[in-house]
């Protein structure tokens, strides 16, 4: 996951969404890839562990949809996961 935070772009817009049986957003919204920001992140990412339950992708997937766009930047979404997702209708 650091290494993927790394290779973004800077001056994008980011954020990121642990999930499993429920999913939590790091950020309330998105924010501009900067060194603060992902500074924030990557100490955000050492408290994360495997123990959010089964993988249920359409709830925070639907969640990030629901948020508000920035016409100024495309919307990308980009999912990692264990490949073990459950509930696959």
């Amino acid at each position: 996951m650091r290494l993927f935070l790394h290779s973004l772009p800077l001056g994008c817009k980011f954020n990121v969404v642990s999930f499993g049986s429920n999913h939590v957003k790091v950020f309330k919204k998105s924010f501009e890839y900067n060194q603060n920001t992902l500074d924030a992140v990557v100490a955000t990412l050492k408290h994360f562990d495997a123990d959010m339950g089964g993988t249920e992708i359409l709830s925070p997937i639907k969640d990030i949809f629901n948020d508000s766009v920035d016409p100024t930047f495309p919307r990308h979404l980009y999912l990692l996961t264990d490949g073990a997702v459950n509930n696959t209708d």
